[in-house]
């Protein structure tokens, strides 16, 4: 039985303003770093690269980077969508747990579900504080909260988690897909 959701935030905004090529060209002006931008497609790929390439000084420096970033140009913009919305209200009210992982600041991330009257509906936030890479933060929140794999599920892009013996379905699988709840029962 599903007592759990992990959802990670960035994969169920409908707007979600990030722009690598700007991000990289502020970390470039802090951090020594030279790469190719047009390796990277989407999030998962940039943070594991800058996990595996920069010290834990440069990652810190890149946080505080990120973190400005987040604060002036997504939260404003970020929206989720809007069937979410009233999924996660009624999957909480069911009973069930539900948490966020994000790339995102935790402040961005409090202030995004504030913005959309959800913040009463996370039991828990795990943003790039809690790991610079999906697998560590979803690693965290796992051991943080005590969660029994078998009794939880992950909303997100499965393979940056891959690795973690969790049921994972893809953001449209449970958002337009449309889901009965009872299936987590």
């Amino acid at each position: 039985m599903i007592k759990h959701v992990i959802i990670r935030l960035d994969t169920i905004l409908d707007s979600f303003p990030y722009n690598l090529e700007e991000i990289f060209a502020l970390i470039g002006s802090k951090v020594k770093l030279k790469v190719d931008i047009s390796q990277f497609k989407d999030l998962d790929r940039m943070s594991q690269f800058l996990h595996e390439k920069l010290s834990q000084n440069d990652l810190e420096v890149v946080c505080r980077i990120l973190k400005e970033y987040d604060l002036s140009n997504v939260v404003g913009q970020a929206r989720l969508y809007v069937d979410i919305k009233e999924r996660l209200i009624s999957l909480s009210k069911r009973g069930l747990n539900i948490y966020a992982t994000s790339f995102l600041s935790k402040e961005a991330v409090e202030k995004i579900l504030s913005k959309e009257g959800l913040s009463h509906v996370f039991k828990a936030i795990y943003a790039r504080e809690s790991g610079f890479t999906e697998h560590e933060r979803v690693r965290s929140l796992i051991r943080g909260q005590g969660l029994k794999l078998e009794e939880a599920v992950y909303i997100g892009y499965p393979e940056p988690i891959k690795n973690i013996n969790i049921l994972a379905l893809k953001p449209d699988e449970f958002i337009k897909e449309n889901l009965m709840e009872e299936e987590f029962y």
